[in-house]
């Protein structure tokens, strides 16, 4: 099949191997686009109007008459839009489109995007929406795609300040204070870290000293946003 663009016109010329000196193209049927030709030779020219691949049957006479048919592919290229995959991000974050299928570009709504007229716009959304893509090639044809951005909250965590007795300072489970930082009740997993961010090497027995800083860092177990905060002992 021929390759042609939506509103370009290509000539082609069919060889004749039956009898006879004489052929040309006497009619023609099917097919998407418009056939032209002259009625004395076997030339003829094609404009492409729809995408896709598209056959004509062209019926074929020589000087006695004799008819013949004959099949011809053409394959015209359409946009098509991809607007990348869906996105999950936390609040705050931000994330860049990379869509292809263009020709020109455009997304709706443009809400929170840098630009809605570039396959690869920036964003950094504050609330979960579906984009639309629309693709338009240059002869006009268009696709279009969507991508779904959703965007989950941090969870939220707030620094303590225990103060021990000596006596009480010692063997401490560090999870024992995670539902007093976990205001918004995420559930996920907590980490402790020293304060030079060194992990904690046993948190369910602990070893507190006056001053001591313990760096906390918790992870949603739904969204994988995380939050951080400390906890501050006085002893």
């Amino acid at each position: 099949a021929d390759t042609v663009s939506i509103g370009a016109t290509v000539n082609h010329t069919l060889l004749a191997e039956s009898c006879g000196s004489s052929h040309r193209i006497l009619d023609w049927v099917q097919g998407n686009g418009t056939i032209s030709f002259s009625n004395n030779s076997l030339t003829f020219s094609y404009t492409a109007e729809v995408g896709g691949l598209d056959v004509v049957q062209l019926t074929v006479e020589n000087e006695n008459g004799v008819r013949g048919y004959v099949c011809i592919g053409f394959y015209v290229p359409e946009p098509l839009a991809d607007a990348g995959p869906d996105q999950a991000l936390c609040l705050g974050e931000t994330t860049q489109f990379n869509a292809t299928g263009g020709g020109t570009y455009l997304w709706t709504p443009a809400t929170e995007l840098s630009s809605s007229a570039v396959s690869d716009p920036i964003l950094q959304p504050t609330n979960s929406r579906d984009y639309q893509l629309l693709v338009t090639d240059e002869f006009g044809c268009e696709d279009v795609d969507s991508v779904t951005v959703q965007v989950s909250p941090i969870p939220e965590l707030l620094p303590l300040f225990p103060g021990l007795c000596q006596d009480d300072a010692s063997g401490i489970d560090l999870s024992s204070y995670e539902d007093l930082m976990n205001i918004t009740n995420a559930t996920g997993t907590f980490t402790y870290f020293d304060e030079f961010f060194n992990p904690v090497p046993n948190p369910g027995v602990f070893d507190a000293m006056d001053g001591q800083v313990i760096r906390v860092v918790f992870q949603d177990g739904n969204s994988g946003c995380a939050d951080t905060t400390e906890l501050t002992f006085a002893v």
